[in-house]
């Protein structure tokens, strides 16, 4: 068992979430749930492997909806808030890589798409996301 694995581990179990919590239609939610839940019992095992303390579950973040887009366009304040939080992770974290730069701003256009259009709580939340990953490490 490797770090590696734990990774793509907690990856699957994220992904599943992130389907299930977007998922209208019950009886699919509940399967996307439950295959989620196989990942993170799935994380845990190699966690422990590894003699790592278990991966936590992301806690949820208040966000704020008012500038949720209902076209799929973002009005250009929070298109603003969104480069410059973008720009504040990067130089934060040293990430100049290309892949990461990218993992990092599809991030941001998640929790934009979410609602949530503030500069600083964009950063503070990709941040804060980044340490967690830097924990399991």
């Amino acid at each position: 068992m490797s770090v590696d694995l734990l990774n793509q581990y907690i990856d699957c179990a994220l992904t599943f979430e992130r389907l299930a919590k977007a998922e209208p239609n019950s009886g699919l939610k509940v399967d996307l749930e439950r295959q989620a839940d196989a990942y993170r019992r799935l994380a845990e095992k190699c966690a422990s492997r590894l003699g790592l303390p278990p991966p936590s579950k992301p806690r949820p973040m208040p966000i704020t909806i008012a500038n949720k887009p209902s076209d799929g366009a973002f009005d250009p304040e929070t298109t603003a808030s969104m480069a410059a939080a973008f720009e504040d992770v990067c130089r934060a974290l040293k990430v100049e890589n290309k892949q990461e730069r990218e993992v990092l701003a599809i991030r941001i256009v998640d929790l934009a798409r979410d609602g949530e259009g503030n500069r600083d709580r964009l950063r503070e939340r990709v941040l804060l996301e980044a340490s967690r990953a830097e924990d399991l490490l």
